[in-house]
């Protein structure tokens, strides 16, 4: 019945990544020394690859029938937690980062994806996990297990960074930080995680009353 809503994010999260990819190509903005290495900068924007999870996971719940990746999109924690992530993108963007400013955006075209990325995906991922996602079946357990992601995530830019001198945020230029500041704002970002993690725990706890905690369903 909210198949609609699946349609939007995979439109809307798929096709900002595409516009910007595109962009990116035209305009030759990336970087890198090689045309591998700058698809490696691009996909590797959290706010890129966290709309690309987004739209796979639309699309595997739209058309998927059988196989892994059906199966684990199926899964009510892994829904939720991508919900929590795509929502983080849009709040990071408005807070964290500051709000976009004309001069970084490549015309109007450039609007498009910027506010589908930062704002229309985050809030329609919300919405799915509020009217679309079955409440009651989280655990604090799931909550704990969501930070894999941003963890893991900025794990690789640790390693990736100094390889292709490049790296996607100033919280994240680790030569600039330092050891220290790099381990400072790695807990500062797995403790936001951690809250939204816990929110949206709240939230399917309010809204699932009636129904027994912990049991995540992994179809």
């Amino acid at each position: 019945s909210h198949r609609w809503l699946l349609w939007a994010l995979l439109v809307v999260a798929g096709g900002s990544v595409a516009i910007y990819w595109i962009l990116g190509e035209v305009n030759d903005t990336r970087g890198g020394d090689t045309w591998i290495a700058s698809q490696v900068i691009f996909f590797g924007y959290f706010t890129i690859f966290t709309n690309t999870m987004v739209a796979v996971m639309a699309g595997s719940l739209l058309f998927g029938r059988e196989g892994r990746l059906h199966r684990f999109f199926s899964n009510l924690s892994v829904q939720a937690a991508v919900c929590s992530y795509i929502l983080f993108v849009g709040v990071g963007r408005w807070t964290l980062l500051g709000a976009p400013s004309g001069d970084a955006i490549t015309g109007w075209i450039g609007w498009v994806p910027e506010f589908g990325s930062h704002a229309v995906a985050p809030l329609l991922g919300f919405l799915w996990f509020i009217i679309g996602v079955p409440h009651g079946t989280l655990g604090w357990r799931d909550s704990v297990r969501w930070l894999a992601y941003p963890v893991a995530y900025y794990a690789f830019w640790l390693v990736a960074g100094p390889i292709l001198d490049s790296y996607p945020y100033p919280f994240m230029d680790f030569p600039e930080l330092g050891f220290v500041g790099s381990v400072t704002w790695l807990g500062v970002l797995a403790v936001i995680a951690l809250i939204f993690a816990f929110g949206f725990l709240a939230i399917d706890r309010v809204l699932g009353r009636g129904t027994p905690a912990g049991a995540t369903d992994s179809r």
